[in-house]
């Protein structure tokens, strides 16, 4: 991404240019305050594509917990990154940070480096990905 206007360059960055650390959980709100990558491209939440570690489809890929309900979603996925959205721009009825979306893909803009994986699905060609999402409470 470009640092200061969010647009795909084809070069993956590091989680240390977004200002925050995203192995632990953390509040969505603590990391948009400190976010030094919002605030140079001037925006107010996320939605950032991140390159995920490959792993087994069993491990989760992401987690997000919710301490008011002590709900705990976990993400599982083959797919090679994550659309991490926080919601900035919903429409009525509902209000801007209200939700927050994980989205599994293939690389952002992807047909236009040939070093990223391939999202080109040909006519005769079999196409399957596999997606599951886990709530735990308690």
């Amino acid at each position: 991404m470009d640092s200061t206007q969010g647009i795909p360059t084809g070069k993956a960055l590091g989680t240390e240019t977004l200002g925050v650390y995203l192995r632990e959980f953390e509040s969505i709100g603590q990391l948009i305050e400190q976010s030094d990558y919002l605030a140079k491209i001037d925006e107010n939440g996320f939605d950032t594509c991140f390159i995920l570690d490959n792993g087994p489809f069993e491990q989760a890929k992401a987690e997000v917990l919710s301490e008011k309900y002590n709900v705990l979603l976990k993400v599982f996925t083959d797919q090679p990154a994550m659309q991490f959205y926080t919601s900035e721009f919903l429409g009525e009825p509902f209000k801007s940070f209200q939700g927050v979306c994980l989205e599994s893909q293939g690389y952002v803009d992807a047909p236009n480096h040939k070093h990223f994986p391939s999202v080109v699905v040909k006519p005769d060609s079999f196409y399957t990905n596999r997606i599951s999402y886990q709530f735990e409470q308690g």
